[in-house]
C-alpha cells in the first residue's frame, strides 16, 4: 500500500497566495497551461507525477521554499545530506556494473527509462518527475529527497 502524499497542493496554494501571485502568472512562469497549474493546487499527486524536477525546482524558487521542503512529509527543514544528480547516476552505473545488467534491464526493474540520465545526468532534471526520482533512488539505496535542492 502506497503512503499518502504530503499536503503539497495546499502548500503550493498557500505560498502563492502569500506572495500575491495569480495562478495564471505561476502557470506562465512554469511553462504550464492554466489548468495544469490549477491541478497542482488541488491534487497532491500532481507535483509528484506531472512536474519535471526542473519545474519543481523553479516552483520552489518562485515560492521562496526549498523543493525538498515543498514535497516533504513535514514542514520541518530536512536534515538529510544532499546528493547530487551526478552521484545518483554514479550509483546507478555502479549497480548496473556490479550486477552485470544493462541500463535497459535496470530501467525495467524500476519502471523508468534511465538511459539519457546515464549519459547526461543533468537531463534527469528535465525528464524525470518526483515519482521517477523516488523509484530510481530507492533502487540504489539513496533517499530521493536528498537529491532535491534544499535551498
Amino acid at each position: 500500500m502506497e503512503t499518502p502524499r504530503p499536503p503539497t497542493a495546499k502548500r503550493i496554494a498557500a505560498a502563492r497566495e502569500r506572495l500575491g501571485i495569480t495562478q495564471d502568472m505561476m502557470a506562465d512562469r512554469l511553462g504550464l497551461s492554466s489548468m495544469s497549474y490549477y491541478d497542482l493546487e488541488v491534487d497532491d499527486d500532481e507535483a509528484f507525477m506531472s512536474l519535471s524536477l526542473a519545474q519543481l525546482r523553479t516552483l520552489a524558487r518562485i515560492l521562496g521554499v526549498s523543493a525538498r521542503t515543498l514535497v516533504s512529509d513535514t514542514n520541518a527543514p530536512s536534515a538529510e545530506t544532499s546528493v547530487s544528480m551526478h552521484e545518483l547516476v554514479a550509483r546507478i552505473q555502479a549497480l548496473v556494473s556490479a550486477e552485470h545488467i544493462t541500463a535497459d534491464v535496470f530501467g525495467e526493474r524500476v519502471g523508468w527509462d534511465v538511459s539519457n540520465a546515464l549519459s547526461n545526468p543533468e537531463s534527469a532534471w528535465q525528464e524525470w518527475c518526483i515519482d521517477t526520482l523516488r523509484d530510481v533512488s530507492e533502487a540504489v539505496g539513496i533517499s530521493w529527497r536528498a537529491v532535491l535542492p534544499d535551498s
